[in-house]
């Protein structure tokens, strides 16, 4: 597969993305601000930016210069109406068009898993100056009632939904390229959502793909909005425990 097809699929649900995610908690930045000596001075790419909205607008006040790359340009055409200023650029992470060493930080916000792969860390590494950070987001909040609603879709699907993250090692495979764990922490956060939220998260999951390709989505929507609906009916506004994991590993 091309590597601009991988996740290309992702922003035919660009809209279910900002209306379904909550974004990322003010700690983790500050974190990452705090973790980086001289984050002011330094050049940042945030890669796999989707919208731009939760992650890379974030890091204007962070650094002294931000870029945001994304494969999908319907994600892409969002960014653009919601970051003034921030160079875009279509790519996908094995073959990134920035000249070497060009960055001090490279941040990843829940997507390196869509490129968690070999020819991709080397773009990221040579793209990074020496002693150049990588952070990324190694978990997130989920899907609302996740247990349930996987129960639904399975049934609807007539199979089961393998978890695409399964096998997922961002430190193993960012160690094999000679980067060096910093620091780790976790957020731990509580997310409210209506029942269209909580649809529309479900939608722009990477699980809903498995609801795409049988041609299951009218029918899924249908059993989703009628469980959160009652959900909400008999125990009030659905709430979601998260965990927002952060790994910052350098360069060597």
């Amino acid at each position: 597969m091309n590597p601009l097809e991988k996740g290309v699929h992702f922003g035919d649900r660009v809209d279910a993305y900002v209306e379904g995610r909550k974004g990322y908690p003010k700690e983790m930045f500050d974190f990452l601000a705090a973790k980086v000596p001289a984050c002011s001075e330094k050049s940042a790419l945030d890669l796999g930016c989707g919208t731009g909205e939760f992650s890379t607008k974030p890091l204007i006040e962070l650094f002294h210069s931000v870029h945001a790359c994304d494969v999908d340009e319907r994600m892409l055409a969002k960014a653009l109406k919601k970051l003034n200023g921030v160079p875009l650029v279509r790519s996908s992470a094995e073959e990134l068009p920035y000249r070497d060493g060009q960055f001090g930080v490279i941040t990843m916000f829940t997507s390196f898993h869509w490129f968690c792969n070999d020819q991709a860390v080397c773009q990221i590494s040579r793209t990074l100056e020496d002693n150049g950070y990588v952070f990324l987001s190694a978990g997130g909040g989920g899907r609302p009632l996740k247990n349930k609603v996987q129960e639904i879709l399975e049934n609807v699907i007539g199979r089961k939904i393998i978890d695409p993250k399964e096998e997922y090692d961002p430190e193993g495979m960012l160690a094999k390229h000679n980067f060096k764990t910093i620091a780790k922490a976790e957020f731990k956060a509580v997310e409210y959502y209506t029942a269209d939220e909580a649809l529309k998260r479900c939608q722009s999951s990477s699980t809903w793909n498995d609801v795409v390709a049988e041609n299951k989505e009218e029918e899924a929507c249908g059993k989703l909005r009628d469980f959160f609906t009652k959900y909400i009916e008999d125990n009030g506004p659905i709430a979601q425990e998260t965990k927002k994991r952060v790994l910052l590993m350098q360069k060597n």
